[in-house]
């Protein structure tokens, strides 16, 4: 069957394979060179320093968005510390936060990646998503259940 669109397009355009290898890098590097005025942003698994800086030298902008739901802070983790964000904590593109944006508080809500804890998962899923200065108190240590319902509690 013949597709109107490349392969590597149709699997970066229907969200199949959420892989370093479907990075639409090769895509949006070849729209820079036909337009090379216009700005150009390359999307999927830019959760690294050296991923992001072989995005930032093909096209104008690297999107991250689940690598920061999965740690809000990651860019100051890069900016401050010079160094990746240790591979546990990293994004698992499981999608799990993909399928919830409309119905749940944005998050990771890969329990994986919280020791299978759901409490500690939740916790800081509402951390992120409480109304005043979720940033303000932000600690670089894991909260405990029993911390998260204090925190919230303020």
């Amino acid at each position: 069957m013949h597709l109107p669109v490349p392969e590597r397009a149709l699997h970066w355009l229907t969200n199949l394979g959420w892989d370093p290898a479907f990075r639409s890098l090769g895509l949006a590097n070849e729209i820079k060179k036909q337009l090379p005025s216009m700005p150009v942003i390359t999307n999927g698994c830019y959760e690294t320093l050296e991923s992001i800086d072989e995005g930032l030298e093909h096209c104008d902008m690297v999107s991250m968005a689940r690598a920061l739901i999965a740690d809000p802070e990651l860019i100051g983790t890069y900016l401050n510390n010079g160094k990746d964000v240790p591979e546990e904590e990293r994004c698992t593109r499981c999608n799990r936060c993909v399928g919830r944006t409309t119905t749940s508080p944005l998050g990771c809500y890969d329990v994986s990646r919280f020791g299978g804890s759901y409490s500690d998962m939740f916790c800081e899923i509402m951390r992120w998503n409480k109304p005043i200065g979720p940033l303000a108190r932000r600690t670089s240590a894991r909260p405990t259940a029993a911390r998260c319902l204090s925190d919230l509690q303020r």
